[in-house]
C-alpha cells in the first residue's frame, strides 16, 4: 500500500501490510531494470502492462534510479508494481525452524 493509506489501515491489518512508496521504488528500480534486460522476467503480452512500461520514464534520484510518473507521458501505475513485484520475489525466502533456549539454574 502507499503511505498515505497507511494512515487509514485497520489494526487488524498491520501485520499483513507492507508499505511502498517512492524510497521503495528507488531502492528497487535499478534491480527491476535489470532482471528485465538480463532476460529473467517476462509476462504474458498483456497490452496495458506493455504500455506502461514502455512510456515509464526513469531519472536520477538521490544518485539512484527510480520512476517518474510526472516525466512519463501517461499512466504508469502497472510498471510501478512490476517493480514491487520483481523486488519481493527477489528477496530470499528463510524458512527457520524455531529456537529452543533452556537456562538450567
Amino acid at each position: 500500500m502507499t503511505p498515505s493509506l497507511e494512515l487509514s489501515l485497520p489494526a487488524k491489518l498491520v501485520s499483513r501490510t507492507l508499505v511502498v512508496g517512492n524510497r521503495e521504488l528507488i531502492r528497487w528500480t535499478s534491480l527491476a531494470r535489470n532482471a528485465i534486460l538480463e532476460g529473467k522476467v517476462a509476462h504474458d503480452g498483456s497490452t496495458l502492462l506493455a504500455q506502461h512500461v514502455g512510456r515509464a520514464v526513469s531519472v536520477k534520484v538521490q544518485g539512484a534510479v527510480s520512476l517518474s510518473s510526472i516525466r512519463s507521458p501517461g499512466p504508469i501505475e502497472l510498471c510501478r508494481c512490476l517493480v514491487w513485484v520483481l523486488a519481493m520475489a527477489s528477496k530470499p525466502v528463510t524458512t527457520r525452524k524455531p529456537l529452543i533456549f533452556v537456562a538450567n539454574g
